[in-house]
This record gives structure tokens, C-alpha cells and sequence, in this order.
């Protein structure tokens, strides 16, 4: 494991931690979002840098303090990882957001060899979150495989992010709405005016 691993992973785990105490900040009932992020791969290999480009969904469905993403990153020389994981939202007032991440997925190309097709990903990103819940933020990722093969150099990614506010399509509220069984209701025309009594 390298070195940044060691310091990243700690400093993810804590974040974690924080995120699951209870605060009145966590109740903000933010979207699910689309996150198109841009930067550099191997950013701590000098020469060896290269562009990167990034999309995941996030999806606003909570369990206790995590939340699922899923997505892909894309490097200029070929390497490319497709991966899902959990996230989880720190909030330092509304706009603000602090949120650790970890993934695993399938690690391939022919560019930087890290040793195994399986590979982790850890990071952090830092962002500020608009009142329309825009947000823009910076990224730092370490991958690598954790030592289950005896190759395990890793990489790591800095990237500027941008998530795009999707909706509350697979929140808990609209889950619940889209199951709960439709009540028909009988709509009865109003009685029309009572004719007069014959007059005899």
C-alpha cells in the first residue's frame, strides 16, 4: 500500500464516522445528481499525467448515512474504470459539502499497469452547493488494489466536479407514492333543482 493510501484511508474513515452522527445539517434533502468531473490521472507521477474524465450518477437514496453512486472514468492513454460504490454527505451549513467516497469496479487499458483488473477507489471532494443545489467542487481520489496482488503501485486522480441536481427520483418520499395503492373516488353530480308540487 502506498504511502498516500495510508494517509487518505484514515482521513476517509473518520469523515465516514462524522458523517454518521446525528446533525441537523444531514437533514438537507438534496437531489440526486449527475457529476461530470475533469482533471488529471497519475497527478503524482510527473510525466506520466494525463487528462482525465469522469461521470457518475449519485443517487439521493439514503441508507442511515450512505448513499449509492455509480459511474466510469476515462483516461487519454487508454486506462478506464467502471465502478459503484457509497458516499456520504457532510454538510458545513448549506453550501458547504464535504463528502468521503468509496468504490470498487473493473480497472482496464493499456496505459498504467496497477496490477489487477479489480481496483479500489477512496477520495474526498470538497464542494460548494449553490441554493438551486448545483455543485462545484475539487476531487481527490487514490486507487489501487489493496494489496491482493503482489503488484499494487496505485494512482491517484485530482479532479474539478460538477453535479448537476437530477430530482428526488429514487428518494424514499416517491418510492412510497409510486407503491401506495390508488383510492378511486366516486365523483356525484350535483341534484338538479326539485320541480314544484302540481297545483290541484
Amino acid at each position: 500500500m502506498r504511502p498516500i493510501s495510508q494517509f487518505l484511508l484514515p482521513v476517509l474513515m473518520i469523515c465516514l464516522g462524522l458523517s454518521s452522527l446525528p446533525s441537523p445539517a444531514r437533514a438537507i434533502d438534496d437531489p440526486a445528481y449527475l457529476t461530470i468531473g475533469a482533471g488529471g490521472w497519475e497527478v503524482l507521477r510527473g510525466k506520466f499525467t494525463k487528462p482525465e474524465a469522469d461521470v457518475a450518477f449519485r443517487s439521493d437514496y439514503r441508507a442511515w448515512f450512505l448513499k449509492p453512486q455509480a459511474g466510469v472514468m476515462f483516461s487519454e492513454d487508454g486506462d478506464h474504470y467502471g465502478y459503484a460504490g457509497f458516499l456520504s454527505d457532510i454538510y458545513f451549513g448549506h453550501h458547504v459539502v464535504l463528502t468521503p467516497m468509496l468504490t470498487a469496479g473493473y480497472y482496464g487499458g493499456a496505459g498504467f499497469n496497477l496490477g489487477s483488473h479489480f481496483e479500489f477507489r477512496e477520495g474526498l471532494e470538497l464542494a460548494y452547493r449553490t441554493d438551486s443545489k448545483y455543485r462545484v467542487g475539487f476531487a481527490f481520489y487514490h486507487m489501487s488494489n489493496a494489496g491482493i496482488t503482489v503488484r499494487n503501485p496505485g494512482s491517484e486522480s485530482a479532479l474539478i466536479n460538477l453535479s448537476v441536481p437530477l430530482g428526488n427520483i429514487f428518494s424514499r418520499e416517491e418510492l412510497a407514492k409510486a407503491r401506495a395503492p390508488k383510492v378511486a373516488v366516486t365523483q356525484f353530480s350535483k341534484p338538479g333543482p326539485v320541480p314544484p308540487e302540481p297545483q290541484y
